[in-house]
């Protein structure tokens, strides 16, 4: 058991980011990525519609912009994450 610690503890203090301390300790084969599925959506949504979102049905607007907000979120929380890290000298 100690020396499972040991490794543990090796493996933190040697991860150079938040992304990379989380891949360590995340499943080997995550199913979907919450984001990469977002974005992907927002694309297919955009394709299929067109770029003028006054001819959109209202749910798909309602869910272009919904997606569009997450994908805000997470990129805002990114940037955060970035700033901390390069402050943090990680």
């Amino acid at each position: 058991m100690a020396k499972i610690a040991e490794q543990l503890i090796a493996d933190i203090n040697g991860a150079g980011s938040m992304d990379e301390l989380l891949s360590m300790l995340a499943p080997a084969n995550p199913l979907k990525n919450p984001h990469r599925e977002c974005v992907k959506r927002i694309s297919a949504i955009q394709e299929e519609y067109g770029p003028d979102t006054d001819k959109w049905p209202s749910e798909i607007l309602t869910e272009y912009e919904f997606f569009c907000s997450e994908r805000d979120r997470h990129d805002a929380e990114e940037a955060e994450q970035f700033q901390f890290e390069a402050k943090r000298g990680l």
